[in-house]
């Protein structure tokens, strides 16, 4: 896998939480204009109210789906990119991925909190980056796992 294809699998999850962020958004807009403001001060007049409601109540049902859909993909875009990211053998390295990618902190917020310099910052993210691209770090699922550590779970 190239370097900028590594960059952009870890990208896809911050993503996929502005997609989720979107749909919630619209579902928020939503069910406000659902929620009916009545108002008693006025007399009631007939209308074709049933349909209206059964129209919004099925439009509501779809947004609902689009939301879980969009949850499922960032959760799926979420895992992937914390494999990748457990993977990779050195902490800071590793701690510098998950702030940037997952937690989506900006470099000097990076810099600040881990108490590192900027450059070295960019240096050790284009080290692990190259890492993960070079395929010297292997994103196998049974690396992290206690089995794969040989760990006795007796």
């Amino acid at each position: 896998m190239k370097r900028e294809e590594v960059k952009k699998k870890l990208q896809g999850y911050r993503e996929a939480q502005r997609r989720l962020e979107i749909a919630e958004r619209e579902l928020e807009v939503f069910e406000t204009k659902l929620t009916p403001k009545i108002d008693y001060s006025k007399p009631r007049v007939g209308g074709n109210k049933i349909n209206d409601m059964a129209e919004m109540i099925a439009e509501l049902s779809a947004l609902h789906e689009k939301i879980h859909r969009e949850y499922m993909s960032a959760s799926r875009e979420l895992i992937g990119v914390k494999e990748m990211i457990d993977a990779v053998p050195d902490s800071k390295e590793r701690a510098i991925l998950s702030r940037r990618y997952i937690q989506c902190q900006h470099w000097d917020t990076i810099s600040y909190e881990m108490r590192i310099d900027r450059r070295w910052v960019f240096r050790l993210h284009d080290r692990a980056l190259d890492e993960l691209a070079d395929g010297t770090v292997k994103t196998d699922k049974k690396k992290n796992s206690a089995l794969g550590k040989g760990v006795n779970l007796q």
